[in-house]
């Protein structure tokens, strides 16, 4: 791991020094006869990177060409360099940081997923969350073209007053938002006034939707909806399991420094 560390901080430090050499390369070249001349200097490649061949072969090879780097870096004493110092403790504290939040995140997905649920423990949160389960239902017309052109054309003709022609439109029944949307296209998610109009792409064609009417939210039933509420209720119970086991974790510590303390 420290070795792994050693050499992204390596990798790193050579690439900010790649830089600023570019940069004073070009300012050279910028006042040098040679520039004046059309000769440009070529550019600077990061170590490692003319390899070439099959790329699982040059990913190997210039991994390789990583760690011989390092293990000749350490070997001139380069890794104790107050520059290189500093990047390798930030890369230290990052990646400790990453791990402990990885680790952290696996610890919560653990004790969640470890929990059992009773059934009635679900219907009682399905009671008490049930709002989040209505679904309001939308009334649409749709009136079909034959190409978007004649579609947009009519709807320019009906203008922002106008309203699809119920004897030349299709009335569809009242359905949920979400499944209006699968089944007559993602734009009426954008109707929230009746009368309202979108431009439907279908097939070769084209429609006109309209919002006719909303409709009172309608309850979905338990068993629709039971896979959410028991993903509600599963990271609810766990949070407060999580946070119960980081403060007996944090007892215990405490317990423990106390024990080690040595006596005054």
């Amino acid at each position: 791991m420290k070795a792994a560390v050693v050499l992204a901080a390596l990798c790193l430090f050579g690439a900010q020094l790649g830089c600023r050499s570019e940069e004073a390369e070009r300012s050279a070249s910028a006042q040098s006869p040679v520039a004046e001349t059309g000769t440009e200097a070529a550019p600077a490649r990061v170590p490692g990177d003319t390899v070439r061949g099959p790329e699982p072969e040059r990913a190997s090879r210039i991994a390789r060409i990583r760690e011989l780097a390092a293990e000749e870096a350490r070997r001139r004493g380069l890794d104790g360099a107050p520059e290189v110092q500093a990047a390798l403790a930030r890369l230290h504290d990052e990646t400790r940081q990453r791990e402990e939040e990885l680790l952290r995140d696996a610890l919560f997905a653990a004790i969640r997923d470890g929990l059992v649920l009773e059934e009635d423990e679900l219907r009682a949160h399905y009671e008490q969350t049930r709002v989040r389960y209505t679904e309001r239902r939308v009334r649409l017309r749709r009136q079909r073209f034959a190409s978007q052109a004649e579609a947009r054309a009519a709807d320019e003709a009906l203008g922002a007053a106008g309203r699809l022609d119920p004897a030349l439109a299709e009335e569809l029944d009242p359905m949920p938002s979400a499944a209006a949307a699968a089944a007559v296209g993602p734009e009426t998610l954008a109707l929230t006034m009746p009368g309202e109009r979108v431009l439907v792409a279908e097939g070769n064609g084209s429609a006109l939707v309209e919002l006719v009417d909303v409709q009172p939210a309608v309850q979905r039933p338990f068993e629709d909806v039971r896979v959410q509420v028991e993903k509600s209720l599963r990271i609810l119970r766990a949070q407060v399991a999580f946070r119960e086991e980081m403060e007996r974790l944090a007892g215990m510590g405490e317990r423990m420094g106390e024990r080690l303390e040595p006596d005054r």
